[in-house]
Formats: structure tokens, C-alpha cells, sequence
């Protein structure tokens, strides 16, 4: 499975505990749809869909647009950043959760070594709400937009 082209989205079972399906994206005109290589395809919660950077942290586990990075540098400061993906500049981007700056993700693999993927905005809301939290509730960036 060619890991750029995972999504990952939270679904129900019948008894309404909520799970991860990570796999294709479907959609139909009342369903969205996460299916795994070799399992049938779950419905999922819209809101909760987000695609795979194919990228992965310092402990190789894959980021997904809507993850939490904890970023620590080499005096042990560390700050929260989330990923999305940027309409305007066409790419994935990372915000600190606590000052707003954004930063591009585009020379990844020079900074994995100090990110790790420590949860994301619909499982970890509390997460996005040291100072400001805009990123955690705005999704897209695109032009016009107001930070």
C-alpha cells in the first residue's frame, strides 16, 4: 500500500464506541468510506478524515493531517504543532499550536528527528488548547484568509 494515499478516519461500531480505519478513501453521496487492504470498508465520521503525508516521525510512525507533533530541540524545548495541508502553497505544513507560526514540511527529513507524533485534534482536543487554538479548529488555510 503506497502510504501517500492512506487516509485514516474515525468510525462507529453498533454499539457506538468509536475506532481508526486507516486504508482507501470512498465516498458516495451518503457515505464516507475508509476501506483497509483486505477488509471490508467502514464508515467513517467525515469531520474526522484526513490523508497520510507520507511522511513518517523520529519513531517511523506515519503523520496524517490532523496530528499532534511534539517538537523538542536539542535544549529539551519543546512545543505542539499541527499538520495540514495548505491550499495555497499546494503542500503539507505544520502550525505551533501556541503561537501560530507556520513552517513548511517540505525539507522534512533534515527536522524528523526532533518530531513525534504524540496524538491528534479529534482525540486530543485538550492538546491544541495551550494558548491559542485556531489551528486546531481551522482546517485549510487559503488565500484571504485571516490569521
Amino acid at each position: 500500500m503506497n502510504e501517500r494515499y492512506l487516509f485514516r478516519g474515525k468510525g462507529r461500531d453498533y454499539n457506538g464506541s468509536e475506532f481508526w480505519v486507516t486504508g482507501y478513501l470512498h465516498k458516495t453521496r451518503t457515505k464516507t468510506l475508509i476501506q483497509p487492504t483486505d477488509l471490508f470498508p467502514s464508515e467513517v465520521i467525515p469531520e474526522t478524515v484526513g490523508q497520510c503525508t507520507g511522511l513518517k516521525d523520529k519513531n517511523g510512525k506515519l503523520i496524517f493531517e490532523g496530528d499532534l507533533l511534539r517538537f523538542t530541540n536539542d535544549d529539551g524545548e519543546q512545543s505542539i504543532y499541527k499538520v495540514f495541508y495548505d491550499d495555497v502553497y499546494a503542500g503539507w505544513r505544520i502550525g505551533e499550536v501556541n503561537c501560530g507560526a507556520i513552517d513548511e514540511m517540505s525539507d522534512w527529513e533534515n527536522y524528523r528527528e526532533y518530531f513525534e507524533v504524540i496524538g491528534n485534534i479529534h482525540d486530543n482536543p485538550n492538546l491544541c488548547r495551550i494558548e491559542h487554538d485556531s489551528l486546531c479548529e481551522t482546517k485549510n488555510y487559503k488565500a484571504g484568509d485571516e490569521e
